[in-house]
């Protein structure tokens, strides 16, 4: 008996003492298959190595990785539909989802389409001519569940049984190409992305772009275009930064956590300019002769209020009752427009009172008399470690950020709450620590322009470092700030490479 020539990995396992995954199939002949599914999102490999700790087994799996692999030998029993007779004289085929439990345990099309070709293969091997799903035992193509107390193939997977055996009976039944034609496709097995066929090699090479091949009636490439060489007098296609920024109130929040744990992360607290962010006086504001050490507010609480990277100054008020009243400007970002010292009157927040578990959500500021930490889910917030440092220029700062679980007894002293509410919708320049989808433009460009320093939104220390590159060679020496200005934003556009 043949084997699938479909097959990328074969890791063969014997069942040596269970009733099944034995050799011959007790003189059954293959006329039924059994479609699984994996429970989770395994390569083909892994699946393998599921087989080889468990009595249980498939002849066949497509693994998330779209690779086809074999575990049993067709002439041979696996077991996987917990019946002896029904596993005799069957096959079973095991697919990866995509997504879990509360996806419906999801499965790629492209894996669906994979298994309809393997069972095609099977199909025309086995002398199968014609796949009948009637839903129950009967016909040929069944589910695990028919035959065992369990939910494979899933509730995504079963819905797709139909239309598997519609297109299995269209390509068993489909009419064997009589012309040689000449397809231009992206690839062979992309059907949909076909411009034309044609008699003639010379006519699909015209019709041929960049991107796409020409193959001939067995899917070989006959022939493919050379790629266009880059026209360096033609500048930047792609969408520039804006110089304003705009952000949801969901937004703002998410920002705000991601922020907390990509510091804690990297272990990296430079934002703004200079040694570290604005430590000496308020971003917005620009009050360096008031923010400055012993105004009675910790450096690194100014630090956390005034933090561009978050787009909003979201935590004024934890160390001294009149930051509020000095952050005049920060008014545009949901502060009081009058002089209020508290954060009750202030609509940067909206109170829930006291911290209740089950109430918080990421995003949550969560308040002391003197300490204000930020709610980043599952259990954890975000904090300053070292509450009392207040050197400039300290090297302590580089590990000023800290990770920590809301259940531990130092945070007890935490009696209020708050939501916040500070939707982002003004003017400013992008700058080191920023991390939105203004970022993620800019980095674009910056790709084009010849640093390929990622596309991950956020402006960390190679953006500004290709920033202040292109600022030197585009601006004029003397001009690399690493702000991304208006000024910084129309060179972009008039630069060519």
């Amino acid at each position: 008996m043949s084997q699938s020539k479909l097959v990328n990995i074969t890791m063969l396992t014997s069942h040596i003492g269970y009733p099944d995954g034995t050799k011959g199939r007790g003189g059954a002949k293959i006329d039924k298959i059994f479609v699984h599914h994996m429970a989770g999102v395994l390569t083909a490999k892994q699946c393998g190595n599921v087989f080889k700790s468990r009595p249980a087994s498939a002849h066949y799996g497509i693994g998330s990785d779209g690779k086809i692999g074999q575990y049993v030998l067709e002439e041979n029993t696996a077991w996987h539909c917990a019946s002896k007779s029904y596993n005799q004289r069957s096959i079973g085929i095991e697919l990866s989802n995509d997504k879990g439990a509360s996806g419906n345990w999801h499965v790629a099309d492209k894996t669906i389409s994979k298994c309809i070709d393997l069972i095609v293969d099977i199909c025309k091997r086995n002398g199968i001519k014609k796949i009948d799903y009637t839903g129950d035992l009967k016909g040929n193509l069944c589910m695990h569940r028919w035959t065992a107390s369990t939910s494979c193939p899933g509730p995504y997977l079963s819905t797709k049984f139909k239309y598997i055996a519609e297109q299995v009976n269209k390509k068993l039944n489909a009419k064997p190409t009589v012309e040689h034609l000449y397809r231009v496709r992206k690839t062979w097995k992309d059907e949909k992305s076909q411009i034309g066929a044609y008699k003639s090699l010379a006519n699909a090479k015209k019709a041929c772009k960049t991107g796409y091949s020409v193959f001939d009636e067995n899917g070989k490439v006959v022939y493919t275009p050379p790629a266009p060489k880059p026209d360096k007098k033609k500048g930047y296609q792609g969408t520039f930064p804006s110089y304003h920024l705009t952000k949801t109130n969901a937004q703002v929040k998410a920002d705000a956590c991601e922020w907390a744990i990509r510091i804690a992360k990297n272990n990296n607290f430079h934002y703004g300019s200079n040694e570290h962010a604005y430590h000496n006086g308020c971003y917005y504001c620009g009050t360096n002769d008031k923010f400055k050490k012993g105004h009675g507010m910790k450096l690194w609480e100014l630090t956390y209020c005034c933090n561009p990277f978050v787009g909003a100054a979201w935590a004024h008020g934890g160390g001294d009752s009149t930051a509020l009243k000095m952050c005049k400007s920060c008014k545009s970002w949901g502060f009081a427009k009058n002089d209020s010292p508290s954060y009750e009157d202030s609509p940067l927040f909206n109170n829930l009172g006291h911290p209740a578990k089950s109430k918080l959500k990421a995003g949550d500021v969560l308040c002391g008399s003197s300490h204000v930490v930020l709610y980043i889910g599952n259990g954890k917030i975000a904090e300053a470690a070292h509450r009392d440092d207040n050197e400039i220029k300290s090297k302590k700062w580089n590990s000023s950020i800290a990770i920590n679980t809301l259940t531990d007894s130092r945070y007890k002293d935490l009696p209020r709450a708050y939501r916040y509410n500070g939707k982002v919708d003004c003017d400013r320049p992008i700058e080191h620590g920023e991390y939105s989808y203004r970022v993620t433009d800019l980095q674009k460009y910056l790709k084009w322009y010849g640093f390929d320093i990622g596309e991950t939104g956020f402006f960390n220390e190679a953006t500004l470092e290709a920033v202040k590159d292109f600022q030197e060679k585009e601006l004029g020496k003397g001009k690399a700030t690493g702000i991304v200005d208006k000024s910084t934003i129309s060179a972009m556009k008039k630069a060519k490479k």
